[in-house]
């Protein structure tokens, strides 16, 4: 039912990479007013343009060189021969250095002859502040790390406050042109009901192991007790239970906490409860069977799940201090020695780096309602990152600006720096080393390099991935486990969370009256019943008598009709 909302901090190179990835594809699993995630299996194939060139567009007509703006050159840099100015905005979180001290900004306008004056308001308000900018129509040029729902898209794409974009592309973005060319999948699921394209994603490689929504089970502790990996929520329930009255941790005190939690930065669920739905047959709160959508809380197996979270509740096989803790107080229980089972993209995020390898993922599992294990794998798709509005009189040089972070030179400067400065290569440019100064946190550095340290930005990933994973074992012993974790346990019973799709604008106005009050309902009430504040067996009944008179049936015929759609169906 959700997702991780971020990861940690590593050590290395590659995990802020990939924190960034996770963090808001890790993002999707939450309960939103939009859609939830799904992992697209295209394979990303970057554009062709280079530093000092870019693929030359066929020969215009005369007619067609008399729309080219004068300033803006068709290809190569700079941009525009002529420096510009734009205003930009974007959210920013609090590793981050000031956007327009950033050497990313200030390479690209060295490359481009375009220059940005920034509004880069503090994640936790950005939401709120772009808001108000859309409703006074007081527009920013660009969106950058935009963080647009497919709401938002349909709502201001549809009353023109932000254009569309996909002629820009056709004429003036050669990679991003080649990528939806070779990419049916990806032009599909960016491209709203009206057959417009109003914003850009990030797109991530469907091998990463950052898609994979994880739980880890400290195995020390299951040797320690002389324990099996559980394959069952009940064998997980007895294990949990030794975990707890049989001191694993072997301090002398029954301080272990069998499996911590925090609720997720978004939607306000336990950040367990994405993967441990698995076990009870659902990819999330919308699953697909067959092409039919089922809404797993108004389902029978739900109940199962809400039985099995109650048990661990009362048992005290639960954190007690989850449904209030932070993110940093779970951490200091972790890194304490104290938990058995939590969530998160790495151990080290929890525990710490040298704890790390005593814990593993806790594979799939199954239930009584569940006979098959599967994993889910998230969307490698992350949409609304980038958007140019009608405030923008220079749209051309602007998808040319965006454009080149869509090729293998840009992804790399978007997401390592400039070469020798920030890395350097290695073993002939087969992976590369982030040179990160002795005694700096890895992700305040990359917080000085780029916003994608931290927000999730237009680009690609692929190229920078490749070199990130190479020799991955010795350059980055955290991440290397993470990775042969996640291809011998998930990876291979991985199906896909719910595909990203767009509602029209009368679905929305539909969902807007239903999806806020059913979606506090079923979160209020979930926790009641696994805080045992609510009798589930008296009440289960009465429960799903309140969803029926939310309209809970419209309200996923809703979701089934837009999923056709995105299927192709009638």
């Amino acid at each position: 039912m959700l997702r991780k909302a971020a990861t940690g901090q590593k050590k290395g190179k590659q995990y802020d990479n990939d924190k960034d990835e996770v963090t808001a594809s890790m993002k999707k699993h939450v309960w939103t007013t939009a859609v939830l995630t799904t992992a697209l299996a295209a394979t990303v194939i970057t554009g062709c343009e280079s530093r000092s060139t870019t693929e030359k567009p066929a020969e215009t007509t005369k007619a067609e060189q008399k729309k080219t703006p004068d300033n803006l050159n068709l290809s190569g840099f700079p941009v525009v021969s002529s420096p510009i100015t734009l205003t930009l905005m974007g959210s920013k979180t609090a590793n981050q250095l000031a956007w327009n001290d950033m050497v990313f900004f200030q390479e690209m306008e060295k490359l481009t002859n375009i220059k940005f004056t920034f509004d880069t308001p503090a994640a936790e308000s950005y939401k709120e502040k772009l808001n108000l900018r859309f409703a006074s129509g007081n527009l920013p040029d660009v969106l950058f790390g935009a963080n647009l729902q497919p709401a938002d898209e349909i709502m201001f794409g549809g009353q023109g406050q932000l254009i569309p974009l996909e002629k820009l592309i056709a004429d003036y973005a050669p990679n991003i042109r080649k990528l939806l060319d070779d990419n049916p999948d990806i032009r599909r699921n960016i491209t709203t009901p009206d057959g417009h394209i109003y914003s850009l994603p990030f797109i991530d490689t469907p091998d990463a192991f950052g898609v994979y929504p994880k739980l880890w089970i400290n195995e020390s502790w299951l040797k320690a007790l002389n324990l099996q990996m559980p394959k069952t929520v009940d064998e997980l329930i007895a294990v949990l239970r030794a975990f707890k009255n049989n001191d694993p941790n072997k301090n002398g005190k029954q301080d272990e906490i069998p499996m911590s939690f925090n609720l997720a930065a978004a939607g306000g669920v336990p950040d367990i409860q994405n993967v441990l739905l698995n076990a009870f047959g659902f990819t999330g709160p919308m699953s697909v069977d067959k092409d039919n959508v089922r809404f797993a809380p108004a389902a029978p197996e739900y109940k199962a799940y809400l039985s099995f979270m109650n048990q661990l509740y009362t048992e005290g096989l639960l954190d007690k201090e989850g449904y209030s803790q932070t993110v940093q107080q779970k951490n200091a229980k972790g890194n304490a020695g104290r938990i058995g089972v939590f969530a998160a993209g790495g151990p080290f995020q929890v525990v710490g780096n040298d704890q790390d390898k005593n814990y593993s993922i806790l594979p799939p599992l199954t239930s009584q309602v569940n006979a098959t294990p599967f994993s889910v794998r998230a969307n490698n798709l992350t949409k609304g990152t980038f958007a140019i509005t009608k405030s923008n009189k220079s749209p051309e040089a602007t998808i040319r600006w965006v454009d080149y972070l869509y090729s293998a030179e840009g992804a790399l400067l978007a997401a390592q720096g400039i070469e020798g400065k920030h890395y350097e290569y290695v073993d002939n440019k087969q992976g590369l080393k982030a040179l990160v100064p002795a005694g700096a946190n890895p992700a305040e550095f990359r917080g000085t390099i780029s916003p994608n340290a931290g927000t999730l930005i237009p680009r690609i990933h692929e190229p920078v991935q490749k070199l990130n994973n190479y020799n991955l074992k010795e350059t980055n012993p955290l991440n290397y486990h993470i990775e042969q974790e996640t291809n011998s346990k998930l990876r291979p019973v991985a199906r896909n969370s719910f595909p990203l799709i767009y509602f029209s604008m009368d679905q929305q106005q539909q969902l807007k009256v239903l999806e806020t009050d059913i979606t506090t309902y079923v979160n209020e009430m979930s926790g009641k019943f696994t805080v045992g504040d609510v009798a589930l067996d008296s009440k289960w009944n009465e429960y799903t008598a309140t969803l029926d008179k939310m309209n809970v049936k419209q309200y996923v015929s809703i979701y089934q009709q837009a999923y056709n759609q995105w299927a192709g169906k009638k």
